[in-house]
């Protein structure tokens, strides 16, 4: 099929501009999940965690679950089609962990209809985009897939293997998430799950950012996967604008994923524990796309104690000054 052709900016604002007043006029729909508080319908959604924590697993398992409206750790799923996209598992793994997954939710594998998976292990052509913005051919079948399928989940494991660009560089992180992932999910309803590595200093830090500040600020809903060393595996709501945070503390059992009452270690990051200056400031330049004036973040708490946070966060790494500013390292 043709590539899908962006509206221009004018057009779009003919077409969409409403008043606040128009918009009290009708009943707003009810927003929908795909597993409930955790990933809305029709978002790019974030999956990390350091390698061998489980994101595949788990992925896979939401994906069998919602696939049947079953419940998952307690949570009501939306019971749509969905598609799991692997570059890293071939189709031996897939099917034993099928088998595992079914299992535990106490399904026969006949059940699973409308929950698909291919391994793409070997495939060099997987890209969705060019560097240089354009769609690719691959794109085109995924795009015709989602609309005859009518996918409410689709998972992608891993980015880096359906993108070609660079994700420290803000610009073409946006143009990944928003121009391709957000465009066709928004366009059939479709929730797209993103799995990712964390970079060294997401994992230390224990918030899981990977990269540019750029994927935090270009999804709804950013999910963090981690074990401790006893195996207890925390799946934190790092970023949510429709729910509250929460997490869920989760443990292999034969193959799959279970909750367990068992509360993780305290992790103490890898020396990367910081003080409560530090900690605010640190929130503050997340909240703030990753950069902030000095003297903003002095106006915010003061001389004494943005001084010292922000001495401490340099030390520690997890940010750099340049003249007036700070930034947050990717």
């Amino acid at each position: 099929m043709d590539s899908y052709v962006q509206p221009s900016a004018r057009s779009i604002l003919q077409a969409s501009l409403v008043s606040i007043a128009e918009l009290g006029e009708t009943t707003a729909t009810q927003r929908k999940w795909v597993l409930d508080g955790l990933i809305p319908e029709g978002k790019p959604i974030l999956l990390g965690g350091p390698p061998g924590a489980g994101k595949s697993l788990l992925a896979q398992q939401i994906c069998m679950a919602a696939s049947l409206g079953a419940r998952l750790f307690g949570h009501e799923t939306n019971g749509r089609p969905t598609l799991y996209l692997t570059c890293e598992d071939d189709k031996a793994e897939l099917q034993r962990r099928s088998a595992d997954i079914a299992n535990a939710l106490g399904y026969p594998l006949s059940a699973f209809t409308d929950c698909y998976t291919v391994s793409l292990e070997g495939f060099s052509q997987t890209s969705l985009c060019t560097q240089q913005k354009e769609f690719t051919e691959f794109y085109d079948e995924l795009e015709c897939a989602i609309a005859y399928f009518q996918f409410g989940l689709i998972v992608l494991d891993v980015v880096s293997d359906f993108w070609a660009g660079n994700e420290i560089i803000r610009q073409e992180v946006n143009h990944f998430v928003k121009g391709v992932i957000g465009s066709l999910a928004c366009r059939y309803g479709t929730a797209i799950m993103l799995l990712h590595h964390p970079s060294v200093q997401g994992r230390n830090s224990g918030d899981g950012q990977s990269g540019s500040t750029a994927w935090e600020g270009s999804v709804r809903s950013r999910l963090y996967l981690r074990e401790d060393k006893n195996g207890v595996r925390e799946l934190s709501l790092k970023k949510s604008n429709y729910s509250e945070r929460q997490s869920i503390n989760l443990k292999w059992k034969e193959g799959a994923l279970v909750e367990t009452d068992q509360e993780p270690c305290v992790h103490n990051s890898g020396g990367q524990r910081l003080g409560k200056h530090a900690t605010n400031v640190l929130e503050l330049l997340k909240q703030n796309g990753g950069e902030l004036l000095y003297t903003e973040i002095s106006k915010e708490f003061g001389s004494g104690s943005t001084y010292d946070a922000v001495q401490a966060l340099l030390n520690k790494g997890l940010a750099r000054r340049d003249k007036h500013f700070v930034f947050l390292n990717d």
